[in-house]
This record gives C-alpha cells, structure tokens and sequence, in this order.
C-alpha cells in the first residue's frame, strides 16, 4: 500500500514541475512530462527521487538516472520477477527516463 500512495503521490510532483515549467521550455517538456505522469515505473523513479531531498534540478535528474540505471540492472525487477525483466528497460527508455 505504501508503494501505492508513494506512485500516486508522485502525480502531484509531476503536475508541480508542469506548472513551474518556464514557458520557454513548456513546449518541448510537456509531452515527457505528461508520459511520466502515467507511466507507473517513472513515477516510482519520480518518487523515489524526490525523497532523497534533492536541492536543486541537477541533483533531482541524477539521481532519478541512478534509480533508473539500477532498474535496469535488475532492482525493481528482482523484487517482482526475482530476475531482470526486459519489459521494465523498455519502459524506461519509452518514457525518455534513459536513452
């Protein structure tokens, strides 16, 4: 359940980052913003990353790439699928979270 409100939670973080967009950039960082806001595992990443306190947009992004590379490396998939999945790395790199 807790996993659940943290997903969910990390909704309100999205649509926050969306508004505080400079308008100059609106347009270009809408469309992945928006598939972060419903894709389940960049919201978990989104999450997570904003717990670590992050003090400013560079260390946020680092941080969510970290998370993201150990996703990849098998660390949300273990926990499910007791193994790397390759579902999870292409979502991750659908919702531009990694290249």
């Amino acid at each position: 359940m807790e996993g659940f409100a943290e997903e969910e939670a990390a909704k309100a973080l999205i649509l926050m980052d969306i508004v505080r967009c400079p308008p100059a950039l609106l347009a270009e960082r809408m469309r992945p913003m928006l598939g972060w806001f419903y894709n389940h595992l960049a919201r978990l990443i989104y999450a997570k990353a904003a717990d670590c306190k992050p003090v400013d947009t560079t260390m946020l992004q680092e941080t969510a790439t970290q998370l993201a590379r150990y996703m990849i490396a098998g660390g949300a998939t273990r926990m499910v699928y007791g193994e790397k999945h390759p579902a999870i790395t292409s979502a991750l790199r659908r919702t531009k979270i990694l290249p």
